[in-house]
Order: C-alpha cells, then structure tokens, then sequence
C-alpha cells in the first residue's frame, strides 16, 4: 500500500490492484503509514494531509469511527506513530513544542500532551521498560537538551549536550530495527555523531546539510549509518567513522538496508531517477 498526491493504492503480490482501490485522499498527504495492531494483518491505513487532519481507515479504505478526520492543535513534525507496549496501543504525535499520546479512539491519555519552552526535533526513540507506564521515548530539543520522558507524562532525565554555538544543530536518530539511538550535531559543515550518552563516535565534513539519517544495527560489526545529504549524495559508514561506499551515490528517497544472516551479506537498495539499484557494502 502507498499514497500518491491524491490518492491510496493498495495492490496485491501479483501487481493487481485490491478490489476498491485506488481510493481519493481528501488531501495532500504529508504522511502514510500502516499499522497492524496486534501482528493479525488486520490492517490499518493512517494518512495525515496537509490540513493536519488524520484519517485512520480499515483495510478497506473505510474510516473509522473518530478518525474521519481526527483533528489535534499544532503542527507534527514527524509522521505519526502506532506504539504497542504491554499489550496496549496508542499513538504518539510529535509537534513543535509538544508531545501528544492517544488512545486508539484518538483521546490523549492522562498526562498529555506534554508541553516544551525549546522546540523538539523530528525523531525519537521509544524504549520499553516493564509497564506501559514506565516506558515512553528518548527526544533532543532545537537547543541540545537531551530528553527521556515516560508515557505516565513524567520527565524522567533531562541532559544538556555540548553546543559549539547558537547555530548548532542536533538531531536524533533512531535505530530503524529499534535497538537503540545516536545523535548528531551539526555546525559550519562538521557533523558529529554522538552515543546515546553524549560522547563522540566520530566526525565527518560536508558541504550541504544532512537531509536523511538512517542508523541500522544488525548487531557485532554490521552495524552502519547512512547519510543522505540535501543535494541527494549517499554516504554510509560503520559506527567507527569508516566509509562503506566508495564514493557517495545519488538518491531520491531514504535507503532501504537488509542484512541476510545466513549468508552475511548486507545489501543497500536505493531509488534514483525512476529504477530501484541494489548493491552490497561490508564485504
């Protein structure tokens, strides 16, 4: 399933379309996602629009009840996320200043939202910890302030990071297969990537903004992080600073990385001016 400009594709494994789609989205999507509550495949498309509205629908493309559209104050920053967590569900909602979770009707539990004098950067990471209660995310604010907030609504920690000066910029990154986060700071083309504690991995220079990072830790020494900077050049390294690639690849969209452990291979897919190309980096 994916969303076009204006409309939701659902297409089966053989390339034919599913019976009822496509479907008109009303709206210019900002962001899809497919949620599959409890792993059952029974699932759910969530599609916010450029109003800031979200649609929730079955997998009939049918909204469901509350959803039709669900509407919240402020504006997201990241694309909204289904969180399972001791057999509950909810939906965490990152804006500006804010940090919202709902239930599956789309009520915000009790706590929330939680509100920020600095404003949040785009991405987090969510860690489990015994109850639903006691887990809840890790965040870093426009200003460098590293944050671990419960889903009770609690500030559980709350640590400064060095900033080089007013213009640094820190984002956090989230292992795509959940184990785990880093941070990058950003200042005069120096890009510093950080662990989750603060201390420094290794830096790299360029000439353009980092637009996508994309952290993959298939665990000993396959782990890699890719960096796709605002001009769509592709660089990928291992944690230790050690390119993977031997120049940088132009690209249209974040990377897709797979580690086959049977045959420990690690293969890249990547899309650039309309084909998909794969290749192989670790060997």
């Amino acid at each position: 399933a994916f969303c076009t400009k204006s409309q939701l594709h659902v297409i089966d494994r053989e390339g034919n379309y599913v019976e009822g789609f496509p479907k008109k989205v009303p709206g210019l999507p900002l962001y899809f996602s497919i949620v599959d509550y409890d792993g059952t495949k029974n699932y759910r498309f969530m599609i916010t629009v450029n109003s800031g509205a979200i649609y929730l629908m079955d997998r009939s493309g049918n909204p469901l009840e509350g959803w039709s559209p669900r509407r919240f104050d402020g504006q997201l920053i990241s694309e909204p996320a289904h969180i399972r967590i001791a057999g509950r569900d909810a939906f965490l909602l990152q804006k500006k200043n804010e940090i919202d979770l709902v239930s599956r009707r789309g009520v915000s539990f009790d706590g929330f939202p939680v509100a920020f004098e600095n404003r949040i950067r785009p991405g987090y990471f969510t860690y489990a910890e015994g109850t639903f209660n006691e887990s809840g995310i890790s965040m870093v604010t426009e200003a460098g302030e590293l944050i671990r907030m419960n889903f009770s609504g609690r500030i559980d920690s709350r640590d400064q990071l060095y900033r080089n000066s007013t213009d640094t910029k820190f984002d956090l990154i989230a292992d795509v297969l959940g184990n785990g986060f880093l941070i990058s700071r950003s200042s005069d083309g120096l890009v510093e990537l950080l662990d989750a504690s603060g201390q420094e991995l290794f830096e790299k220079t360029y000439l353009k903004e980092i637009a996508h990072a994309q952290l993959y830790r298939f665990g000993g020494d396959r782990n890699m992080l890719a960096l796709t900077d605002t001009s769509g050049q592709l660089s990928i390294f291992d944690l230790a600073g050690a390119t993977l690639v031997a120049r940088p690849i132009s690209v249209d969209s974040p990377v897709g990385i797979v580690y086959f452990e049977s045959q420990d291979i690690v293969q890249v897919y990547v899309t650039s001016e309309n084909s998909l190309q794969k290749f192989r980096v670790g060997q």
